[in-house]
């Protein structure tokens, strides 16, 4: 006995808006993922030039001691929007 099961070649119209939201939701991830990529790359090339030249600005000790506190408040904020987002 032989069971063949017919692929559809298109989503079902019902489905249509749930790939395209998928869809939006994976393009948000991948820019996320760009810019926080970006940023760690600027951010290691500033720490590396201050540290080979031997001076390090004031305001960026302020920055490196307070980016926990500013990137947990940005990880709350995205966790907020997300849930947001998906109680839809």
């Amino acid at each position: 006995m032989r069971h063949v099961s017919p692929v559809l070649s298109e989503p079902l119209l019902q489905d249509i808006d749930l790939f395209r939201e998928m869809d939006n939701v994976l393009n948000d991830i991948r820019r996320c993922y760009i810019e926080m990529s970006k940023f760690w790359v600027d951010e290691v090339q500033h720490v590396t030039k201050a540290l080979m030249n031997r001076r390090v600005d004031s305001g960026d000790m302020y920055w490196w001691k307070n980016f926990r506190e500013s990137l947990e408040d940005v990880i709350a904020h995205r966790e907020v929007w997300a849930s947001s987002h998906i109680d839809r």
